[in-house]
C-alpha cells in the first residue's frame, strides 16, 4: 500500500468570491531566489501568518522575518470562510458554565476590537469592507431554539454577563425581525464582518512599503521538510533550502504536513461556500449576518450567511448534506475539487427564496461555489504557543481553529508575536490577552488525542 500524501496544500485551488480580484501581490516573490537565512520565518500567509507578521514587525526592533506562502498569497482558509467574527448563542450554552461562557464571549468581543483598532490605524475600513454588525442565531426547529433559551433564560435570571450582549426573540416575532420565513425564534448578538483577503493582503502591501529591508514574502514556495541543526532550523522548499533561527507554523489544516506529531490531533476537513446574487429587485434588504440552525434536518445543520454591501450574500455550511460520506471530507486537503452538484444543489435549489421573506422573485442563484479546508482538533480547541518537543524549542505555532479562525486570530496573533519576541509561554501571556483555558498546546493534549 503506498504510503499516504504529505498534507500540503494543492495546487490550482477552486476560486472564491473573495479571491476576486486578486491581490496585486498575490504571487510575490520580494527577492528572486531565497534568502539563505533569517531570523523568524513565518509559514503560512492566511490571516493567523500576516497577523503575526504584522505583530512582530511592531515590536521596538523589528526582526528580518520571511513569509513563506505555498501557494498563492493567502489563499487558503482565510479566503474561503463566512467573512464574519462571531461566536454562536448556541456554542456559548453548550459550555459548561457561567465563567467559561462569559470568558469566551469576552475573548471574542476583544478580537473584534483589536480588528476594528487595526482597521483604523491602517485606514483599511472601505478597503475591507469592515463593520461591526447585529447578527441573528437563527432557529427552524422549537425544541432546539426552546432548549438554548432554557440556557439562556437561567443565565439571565442569575445575571451572567454574557447574556447582556444577546437579545431572545420567541416565536411571535422571529419571523418578522430576522426575515427568515419559517424561524420559531433567534438570539441576536453584535458582530464583525469584513472582506478577510482584502484585510489580510492590504496589510501585506503596507507593510512592504513599510518595511521594505526587514520582510521578504515568497509565494507558491511550499516547505516540504524541516531540521533542526545546530545554525536553528533547516527548511527545504522546491526552490532551496534556507536557515532560520526561530519559525512560527501558521499552518492550520496543514499542520501535520510539517509537524508529523499533530496527525492525530489537527485534523484537515473539507468544508464548502457559495455567493449568492439575486438578479432581480429583492424587497427586503439584509443587514444582518445570520446562521441558520435547520434542525430537524440534522442536528448539525448549521449555515451562515453573510450579507454584502452589493446586495449579495456570502453562504456556507451545507454539512449534512456530505456529513455520512467521511472520505469526501475528514482527513481531506484537497481543495481544487468542488463538491457534487447533489451536495451544491441545498443552495442551487431557490435557497434564498424558500429561507427568505421579500426574496420570492429575486431569482437569486449561486454565481460562485468552492471549498475550503479547516483544520480541526480532537478536542475542539485551538493549539497556541510553543511547539512541544522540539529540541531547540524555538518553534512556536497558532493552527487548529475549528473553522472559527475568524473569531480567534487577531488576539492570538498578538500574543504568539510577544511570546516569540520574548522567548515565552503560553502561560506568560495567556492572561494579558484573555486567551482561554486549554489552547495552549502541549505534549498531554497531544497524548490524550492519541489515546
Amino acid at each position: 500500500m503506498p504510503p499516504a500524501p504529505q498534507i500540503l496544500p494543492v495546487p490550482n485551488p477552486v476560486p472564491s468570491y473573495w479571491l476576486t480580484p486578486p491581490s496585486k501581490h498575490a504571487r510575490l516573490r520580494s527577492t528572486s531566489t531565497l534568502p539563505q537565512s533569517c531570523t523568524i520565518t513565518i509559514i503560512g500567509s492566511g490571516m493567523a501568518g500576516v497577523l503575526t507578521v504584522y505583530h512582530l514587525l511592531q515590536s521596538a526592533n523589528p526582526p528580518s522575518i520571511l513569509l513563506l506562502e505555498a501557494r498563492d498569497l493567502c489563499s487558503g482558509a482565510t479566503a474561503r470562510n463566512g467573512g464574519h467574527v462571531k461566536i454562536k448563542t448556541a456554542t456559548l450554552a453548550g459550555l459548561s458554565g457561567n465563567s467559561e461562557r462569559n470568558a469566551l464571549q469576552t475573548y471574542v468581543r476583544r478580537v473584534m476590537s483589536d480588528l476594528a483598532r487595526i482597521v483604523e490605524s491602517e485606514g483599511m475600513g472601505d478597503e475591507c469592507e469592515f463593520e461591526l454588525r447585529k447578527s441573528w442565531d437563527v432557529f427552524l426547529d422549537e425544541e432546539e431554539f426552546e432548549r438554548i433559551k432554557g440556557v439562556y433564560d437561567d443565565a439571565k435570571g442569575k445575571e451572567e454577563a454574557w447574556t447582556g450582549h444577546v437579545r431572545c426573540v420567541g416565536s411571535d416575532n422571529a419571523a418578522r425581525e430576522t426575515s427568515i420565513k419559517d424561524a420559531v425564534g433567534a438570539f441576536e448578538s453584535e458582530i464583525a464582518s469584513l472582506w478577510p483577503y482584502r484585510f489580510v493582503t492590504g496589510l501585506v502591501d503596507r507593510m512592504l512599503v513599510r518595511y521594505p529591508e526587514r520582510l521578504n514574502v515568497q509565494t507558491n514556495t511550499p516547505v516540504t521538510h524541516m531540521e533542526e541543526i545546530a545554525q536553528g532550523t533547516l527548511l527545504t522548499t522546491p526552490r532551496g533550502t534556507l536557515t532560520t533561527e526561530k519559525v512560527v507554523f501558521a499552518t492550520n489544516a496543514w499542520t501535520a504536513g510539517l509537524l508529523d506529531a499533530f496527525k492525530d490531533t489537527i485534523t484537515p476537513v473539507k468544508g464548502m461556500a457559495c455567493h449568492i446574487r439575486p438578479s432581480r429587485h429583492v424587497d427586503v434588504h439584509l443587514s444582518n449576518t445570520y446562521n441558520i440552525h435547520f434542525a430537524p434536518a440534522s442536528s448539525t445543520g448549521v449555515d451562515y450567511l453573510n450579507p454584502r454591501p452589493d446586495g449579495g450574500i456570502v453562504v456556507g455550511g451545507g454539512a449534512w448534506f456530505f456529513k455520512a460520506h467521511e472520505a469526501l471530507w475528514k482527513g481531506n486537503f484537497d481543495d481544487s475539487v468542488r463538491f457534487a452538484a447533489g451536495v451544491e444543489r441545498h443552495w442551487t435549489g431557490e435557497y434564498m427564496q424558500k429561507t427568505f421573506q421579500g426574496w420570492e422573485d429575486s431569482a437569486a442563484s449561486p454565481d460562485c461555489i468552492w471549498t475550503g479546508i479547516m483544520g480541526v482538533t480532537r478536542d475542539g480547541k485551538a493549539h497556541i504557543g510553543r511547539v512541544p518537543g522540539r529540541t531547540k524549542k524555538q518553534h512556536w505555532m497558532l493552527a487548529g481553529f475549528n473553522g472559527g479562525g475568524m473569531s480567534l486570530i487577531a488576539t492570538a496573533s498578538r500574543a504568539v508575536a510577544k511570546m516569540v519576541v520574548e522567548d515565552l509561554e503560553y502561560e506568560d501571556v495567556s492572561a494579558e490577552f484573555g486567551l482561554i483555558e486549554g489552547w495552549g498546546t502541549d505534549v498531554e493534549r497531544m497524548e490524550e488525542d492519541t489515546s
